[in-house]
């Protein structure tokens, strides 16, 4: 074991003293990238929850005139586009459950605030999107509110009732409507797969569905957004009519694009497989297996076959789309935080954050990933305010809710951005190798064999360029083989050393390298 280790070290400094670079110099930065307006296929999207970013008032809550003051951060950063949370007026902190459906809640501002939010992202080149929950609403929607009433209300078909005897099955999905009082209307119950503060819409309904479009319209007309993100698609109808489902939303996309050309439709399956919703209405769909497969392959310290694994998956969306786009991510509010599931291991953290940024798909960086937040389920303890400052009065931090698991041990924005071996140096490294390197941006993607498991590798290639991605997910010096036939040129990203001669490959701990393919 000694006299591996002295080779290691032997061939590393001989390979530094050659005096090659792994990471040119002359490679530009996140700051100095080109104006950049791509389709959405490989689009890095960072996704914000408002209430915790940036409180520009002292109100305590994050709120879009906060955002917008910090557009030119997240365009630095490297990001191409933003993802709103929702922020129509809601009785709920997290506005899932909507009053009203045209109107911006007032914690987060007004119209003139979205618009000049809207206006300033598009002038450094961010496209907008907003999470737009129409799948239900509040129980003080007026609709709903008008639909209590009695039967005679023209909202009544718009929920979906059944009477409390006629209900089989689990019941839990089945709520009490309440009068102005507080108490439980006996008889009928409404659907509401959400909760009891939040009734699921009746699709089924013409009238209703003509309603969401109106919605949908409205946002984009009258604040030129780029499209939306829909949580639990296959919500919309039942379970069974995955064909309703479909029809419906490609009928809606359909109807935004005579709207908004462009429009861009992310959909989440909440429960229940992608491959269904492939295709049909929506350009993008959330790939949750891929987070869950990132965070197990870096904290078990093994390749469990996480390429092969998503090349199949890949293979399967093919035969339905041929253009359609995987939403990749490292946390999805689906699990805790990746830093609490990395045990709060820095260098882990960046080794998943290079999958992120390596893989094929669009990836979307959830806020506070890129200085190492920490969160644990549920939700509201992952949605902990984002950490600008440590200082005690320092401005902008949200104090909506108090931070439980986002204290001492999380560098802030402003230390860990000034810190050039900081998790936050390298997520902005790592987005401008992906905007910047072709065949990171391809559609070709293979496994590479390794003879060690703890290693991971695999080549990404377009027309223009192939690159080969090598990962040691050890804190070991690893001594291993290669099975790759190709080229292998200079390094256009390193962290930490990768030497490869011909199928003999050295990896230093935590080793990071991303070869040109000649």
């Amino acid at each position: 074991m000694r006299k591996g280790v002295i080779i290691v070290g032997l061939l590393l400094t001989a390979f530094i003293s050659n005096g090659q670079s792994f990471e040119r110099s002359s490679r530009p930065t996140a700051d100095s990238l080109p104006v950049n307006d791509r389709d959405h296929k490989n689009r890095i999207v960072y996704d914000v929850f408002v209430r915790s970013y940036f409180d520009s008032n002292r109100d305590g809550n994050g709120d879009l005139n906060g955002l917008t003051s910090k557009l030119a951060n997240i365009r630095g950063m490297g990001a191409e586009g933003v993802c709103l949370s929702p922020i129509n007026p809601s009785p709920s902190y997290d506005n899932f459950d909507v009053t009203n459906f045209y109107k911006v809640d007032s914690v987060y501002g007004d119209t003139a605030s979205l618009k000049k939010l809207v206006s300033t992202a598009h002038q450094l080149k961010l496209k907008v999107f907003l999470n737009l929950p129409v799948n239900h609403c509040s129980t003080k929607h007026p609709w709903f509110v008008s639909a209590v009433s009695g039967k005679s209300s023209q909202y009544s078909d718009y929920f979906i009732w059944k009477d409390e005897k006629s209900i089989s099955g689990s019941k839990d999905n089945w709520h009490s409507p309440v009068d102005k009082n507080g108490k439980k209307i006996p008889g009928k119950k409404f659907y509401g797969s959400n909760g009891s503060k939040a009734p699921d819409f009746n699709f089924s309904n013409a009238e209703l569905r003509a309603e969401v479009m109106k919605i949908g319209t409205f946002w984009l007309k009258e604040f030129d957004l780029d499209g939306f993100k829909i949580d639990g698609v296959e919500l919309y109808f039942d379970a069974e009519s995955v064909s309703e489902t479909n029809k419906w939303w490609k009928e809606f996309h359909s109807e935004m694009k005579k709207t908004k050309a462009g429009f861009y439709l992310a959909g989440n399956v909440i429960s229940g497989d992608n491959k269904s919703f492939v295709g049909n209405g929506f350009d993008a769909l959330v790939n949750h297996d891929i987070s869950s497969a990132i965070i197990n392959v870096v904290k078990n310290e093994v390749d469990s076959g996480l390429v092969i694994d998503l090349l199949k998956v890949r293979s399967t969306y093919s035969a339905n789309a041929t253009d359609f786009i995987d939403i990749i991510s490292i946390n999805n509010e689906k699990h805790d935080r990746s830093r609490t599931l990395l045990n709060g291991d820095q260098e882990k953290s960046k080794l998943a954050a290079t999958l992120l940024f390596t893989l094929p798909g669009s990836p979307y960086l959830y806020y506070g990933e890129e200085v190492g937040m920490f969160g644990k389920l549920p939700k509201e303890y992952i949605r902990e305010p984002y950490l600008w400052s440590t200082a005690k009065n320092a401005g902008g931090k949200t104090k909506w809710e108090a931070s439980k698991y986002n204290t001492q041990d999380v560098k802030s924005f402003n230390v860990s951005s000034r810190d050039s071996a900081s998790v936050f140096s390298h997520y902005k490294k790592l987005m401008a190798l992906r905007r910047t390197t072709p065949a990171l941006n391809g559609n070709g993607f293979e496994n590479v064999k390794v003879s060690d498991n703890r290693v991971i590798s695999f080549l990404r290639y377009s027309d223009k360029q192939k690159v080969l991605i090598v990962m040691n997910l050890t804190d070991k010096d690893l001594d291993t083989k290669i099975d790759f036939r190709g080229v292998i040129g200079s390094a256009i990203f390193e962290n930490g050393k990768v030497v490869i001669d011909g199928e003999k490959m050295i990896c230093s701990p935590h080793g990071v390298s991303v070869f040109l393919v000649n």
